[in-house]
Protein backbone atom coordinates (compact mmCIF):
# COMPACT_ATOMS: atom_id res chain seq x y z
CA UNK A 1 0.00 0.00 0.00
CA UNK A 2 1.25 3.35 -1.10
CA UNK A 3 0.64 6.18 1.23
CA UNK A 4 -0.52 10.08 0.46
CA UNK A 5 2.95 10.77 1.55
CA UNK A 6 5.08 8.42 -0.47
CA UNK A 7 2.69 9.55 -3.89
CA UNK A 8 3.59 13.33 -2.94
CA UNK A 9 7.19 12.26 -2.65
CA UNK A 10 6.73 10.47 -5.52
CA UNK A 11 5.18 12.89 -7.93
CA UNK A 12 7.76 16.04 -6.55
CA UNK A 13 6.35 17.63 -3.76
CA UNK A 14 9.19 19.55 -1.92
CA UNK A 15 10.63 17.60 1.24
CA UNK A 16 9.93 21.26 3.53
CA UNK A 17 6.08 21.02 2.19
CA UNK A 18 5.58 17.30 3.00
CA UNK A 19 7.50 18.04 6.63
CA UNK A 20 4.81 20.84 7.26
CA UNK A 21 1.84 18.75 6.25
CA UNK A 22 2.56 15.63 8.48
CA UNK A 23 4.01 17.87 10.75
CA UNK A 24 7.26 15.86 11.56
CA UNK A 25 9.79 17.92 13.09
CA UNK A 26 12.22 17.94 9.87
CA UNK A 27 12.31 17.11 6.48
CA UNK A 28 14.88 14.38 6.77
CA UNK A 29 12.91 12.63 9.20
CA UNK A 30 9.63 13.01 6.63
CA UNK A 31 12.16 11.63 3.88
CA UNK A 32 13.13 8.39 5.78
CA UNK A 33 10.33 7.22 6.61
CA UNK A 34 7.86 7.97 3.13
CA UNK A 35 10.21 7.13 0.81
CA UNK A 36 13.12 5.14 -0.77
CA UNK A 37 14.91 4.22 -3.41
CA UNK A 38 13.39 2.08 -6.50
CA UNK A 39 14.65 0.24 -9.00
CA UNK A 40 12.77 2.66 -11.26
CA UNK A 41 14.58 5.59 -9.41
CA UNK A 42 18.22 3.86 -9.94
CA UNK A 43 18.12 2.89 -13.58
CA UNK A 44 17.05 6.88 -14.16
CA UNK A 45 19.69 7.49 -12.45
CA UNK A 46 22.55 5.27 -14.35
CA UNK A 47 20.73 6.67 -17.33
CA UNK A 48 21.40 10.15 -16.40
CA UNK A 49 25.17 9.77 -15.84
CA UNK A 50 25.13 8.01 -18.69
CA UNK A 51 23.58 10.51 -20.75
CA UNK A 52 25.73 13.14 -19.10
CA UNK A 53 29.07 11.44 -19.86
CA UNK A 54 28.02 10.09 -23.57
Amino acid sequence: MVTREALLALNGVHPKVMQELVGHYSPQITMDIYTHVNMDAKREAVAAVSKAFA
